[in-house]
């Protein structure tokens, strides 16, 4: 049985970077498990002040069958908000890097 190896990593630019609040999986799908395709999405996105992202576009992919389910991830995707004196703030340009793999 093979396992499915996909990797969030975001990018922290400033000292007050917003974080994940937990470990998610993107799905993998089915049909592009069984052709055994990988592939590799990084997308920009704004973190709110209430940790969801938006304004998320594809900056780059090694697999554009891969896109429209990386930014379906990121759609549930929830982040503690970068901070900026005390405060809530939002953070621009936030960089993730969603990475689709198979394992052994």
């Amino acid at each position: 049985m093979r396992r499915v190896l996909i990797l969030i990593l975001p990018l922290f630019f400033t000292s007050c970077a917003s974080a994940p609040k937990k470990e998610l999986r993107a799905y993998y799908p089915e049909d592009l498990i069984k052709k055994n395709e990988t592939g590799d999405v990084t997308v920009s996105c704004d973190i709110a002040v209430d940790g969801r992202p938006q304004n998320c576009r594809i900056v780059s992919s090694t697999n554009h069958h891969f896109d429209a389910e990386a930014l379906r991830f990121l759609d549930k995707a929830r982040y503690e908000p970068a901070m900026h004196d005390g405060h809530p703030v939002v953070e621009h340009g936030h960089i993730l890097h969603v990475n689709y793999r198979l394992g052994d």
